[in-house]
């Protein structure tokens, strides 16, 4: 019995002496793994740190380009607006401009297209003229009138036309004349040929002679041919001696001649027979204010 209780001694010590053994080689254990738990708190507080002023710079510079990037855009804002204000305002100024142009254009065709009508008329009109096709040349004059209500050539032709057709077409003949005189006071021909048809109808030779005599003026200033100043001032002459006043007739009738004379004898026959006739006509007429 007593050996059972020492055995169990020894046992007991014997766990004692191991548990002493096992805590000492523990505490020897912690104080040298202290300085490694230490270390690695201090790499754990120093990567805390470096994440935290990595956070912060991290952040800075990221608002500072944000900051960056939002005056950029502002400035891009800007300039986009200006652009798009000036590209309005421009828009616009071409828009008026292209409108205007495109007016200009129109313009420009319509003239186009009325002169080309005009000319055809014109010509259609003098040929039918030359050939004695009277009422044609009248139709065609008359459709220039038509399209332009001004025409000074197609005034003129008409009043000078109506003349040749029945006594009832002279007051369009006079019509006429007296427009294309409105139309251009300097047409010296139109003087012309209100003298005659008024000297036709029959109106008073007081009115007859005072267009006569205008119409000379205008003849000599705007550099007449010397057959139609000569047979303005034959035609002056005419007036004067119907009023019975014969020397103003006679001095007419001599300030004619010479306009007609330099031409009796030209090679061009159909000048020398033009004026062989109104040297006639003016010779028989100064015979009878003569006496």
């Amino acid at each position: 019995m007593k050996r059972y209780y020492t055995n169990i001694a020894l046992i007991v010590v014997i766990i004692v002496g191991l548990l002493v053994i096992l805590k000492s080689s523990a505490f020897s254990a912690n104080q040298q793994n202290q300085p490694q738990r230490e270390s690695y708190v201090q790499q754990a507080e120093r990567l805390e740190q470096k994440i935290s002023d990595f956070k912060d710079s991290f952040y800075d510079k990221t608002m500072q380009n944000v900051n960056l990037a939002l005056q950029g855009a502002n400035r891009a804002t800007t300039l986009v607006s200006v652009f798009a204000i000036t590209f309005t305002v421009f828009t616009i100024i071409l828009g008026f401009w292209g409108i205007k142009e495109l007016g200009s254009v129109r313009m420009v065709r319509l003239s186009a297209e009325k002169n080309l009508e005009l000319t055809k008329h014109l010509s259609l009109g003098f040929a039918y003229n030359q050939a004695s096709l009277i009422p044609e040349a009248i139709r065609e004059f008359f459709e220039v009138v038509r399209i332009d209500g001004k025409n000074l050539v197609a005034h003129t032709q008409l009043g000078y036309l109506y003349m040749s057709l029945s006594k009832p077409e002279l007051e369009k003949s006079k019509a006429h004349s007296k427009i294309a005189i409105e139309i251009n006071p300097k047409n010296y021909i139109a003087h012309l040929n209100l003298g005659v048809v008024m000297s036709q109808k029959g109106d008073k030779q007081e009115d007859i002679l005072l267009v006569y005599l205008n119409g000379e003026k205008v003849a000599i200033e705007e550099g007449a041919d010397d057959i139609t100043i000569g047979k303005i001032k034959l035609f002056a002459g005419h007036c004067y001696k119907n009023l019975k006043m014969k020397p103003e007739a006679k001095n007419k009738y001599g300030e004619a001649r010479p306009y007609f004379e330099k031409y009796k004898d030209n090679k061009i026959q159909a000048l020398a027979v033009i004026s062989k006739r109104w040297l006639d006509e003016l010779e028989q007429s100064y015979k009878i204010v003569s006496v």
